[in-house]
């Protein structure tokens, strides 16, 4: 009883996801089925946090400009990737969690 009450409070403290701006949903269980790297990959894009996208790449290091390779718009970030201009898609940041395989096959990860 302790236990799933404590469980419970520090879930419910957690702040939002930095890519949705709410707590998460649970990861589509296809997710499993896919190799490693992509799976590597979509956890860093969930996070926001990928090496990747010139917007984390430029908080490492200024000499990467933050400006996306396809269409030359800022920021380079996740929710970039589903609104480039130049690779249009009715994905969405949400996908990272509902619809991985697709993500996966439209960003070719």
């Amino acid at each position: 009883m302790l236990h799933a009450a404590s469980v419970a409070q520090t879930i419910a403290a957690y702040e939002p996801n930095k890519v949705l701006h709410e707590s998460p949903p649970e990861v589509a269980a296809v997710e499993k089925e896919l190799p490693r790297e992509p799976r590597a990959f979509l956890t860093q894009l969930r996070s926001g946090y990928c090496k990747r996208l010139n917007y984390w790449r430029n908080r490492i290091s200024v000499s990467v400009d933050n400006i996306c390779p396809e269409c030359e718009q800022s920021p380079h970030d996740v929710q970039h990737l589903f609104n480039c201009p130049e690779k249009p898609t009715d994905l969405t940041p949400r996908d990272l969690w509902d619809r991985p395989r697709e993500v996966v096959q439209f960003l070719d990860a």
